[in-house]
């Protein structure tokens, strides 16, 4: 109301009152178009794909980790999906600046609504060892990308080369963004970035034997990821095996790992009569 006395006050000498009741006209017509758009459009759904932060180890290949997708709307009818994935800026063969670890493989068929209605793979696969692409369309019709969490790909990295280091990972990449093609056109998620992290090798910054049958182990960790001590009648050998811990001097040996923390952590092990002993850590991922 207060609006509308703005508009209808007297105009001034020399100027017609025209302006108000068009302007009036005006606004009432922006409001039945906005209801009437409102009222009438299909509710989309709401779709984002975040990708993780991910942990992986140093010089390791074949490190695989899910992508999963989240669809807060109603059931979304798709015919395809066209996943794009860059690690960092895409490395100095895109003109990008950052070498990072290689995209060895993506899968977007295990586990995703694609996998038993699909005409196979498509996209340039390897486009450089920073950028992925990989896609398919349906074999017939549409799937339906459901309410709540799905799979929509799994991704495998090769950290071959690094030792260390944080990267980005964006699925916005330099040859396009992940989509999913459907019959009303291109249907474009909200896509937050993750990072890929490859944690430096585990190292052991103190051993001592503070009685005869325990060896104390001091030694880094990376949060994300666990921790096994092994030991060897010497390195040459390469005949490392697991040896069970405990976190107090005098506690039984029956733990097998511990989960890295970012902290320093103290174990014990048991010290074998006879000649010494090598001993080391070990770091272990979970795999998806």
């Amino acid at each position: 109301m207060v609006d509308i006395v703005a508009l209808t006050r007297p105009p001034c000498p020399g100027r017609t009152a025209s302006w108000a009741s068009t302007a009036i006209f005006r606004l009432c017509a922006c409001l039945c178009l906005a209801c009437f758009a409102s009222a009438t459009s299909p509710v989309r759904a709401e779709v984002s794909i975040d990708l993780p932060e991910i942990t992986l180890l140093p010089n390791t290949p074949h490190q695989a980790f899910d992508v999963f997708v989240r669809n807060t709307g109603p059931t979304l009818q798709v015919i395809g999906v066209g996943f794009n994935i860059q690690v960092a800026d895409g490395g100095p063969p895109l003109g990008g600046k950052t070498n990072g670890p290689a995209i060895a493989s993506v899968d977007v068929f295990a586990g995703t609504v694609f996998e038993s209605n699909n005409n196979g793979s498509s996209g340039a696969g390897s486009i450089v060892p920073q950028l992925y692409e990989r896609g398919t369309l349906t074999a017939s019709n549409t799937v339906g990308l459901p309410n709540g969490l799905s799979k929509i790909a799994t991704v495998v990295l090769d950290t071959t080369g690094f030792s260390s280091g944080t990267f980005s990972l964006t699925l916005n990449t330099r040859n396009g963004r992940t989509k999913y093609p459907s019959f009303d056109g291109d249907f474009f998620p909200v896509l937050i970035d993750g990072t890929v992290t490859v944690a430096p090798p585990a190292f052991v910054t103190s051993i001592a034997l503070p009685k005869p049958s325990r060896v104390e182990l001091k030694f880094s960790t990376t949060s994300g990821l666990r921790y096994r001590a092994q030991r060897a009648p010497d390195i040459a050998s390469g005949d490392w095996t697991n040896v069970p811990h405990s976190l107090a001097l005098d506690d039984p040996l029956i733990l097998q790992s511990r989960q890295g923390t970012g902290d320093i952590q103290t174990i014990f092990v048991e010290s074998l009569p006879g000649p010494g002993a090598f001993y080391r850590m070990i770091m272990e991922r979970a795999e998806p």
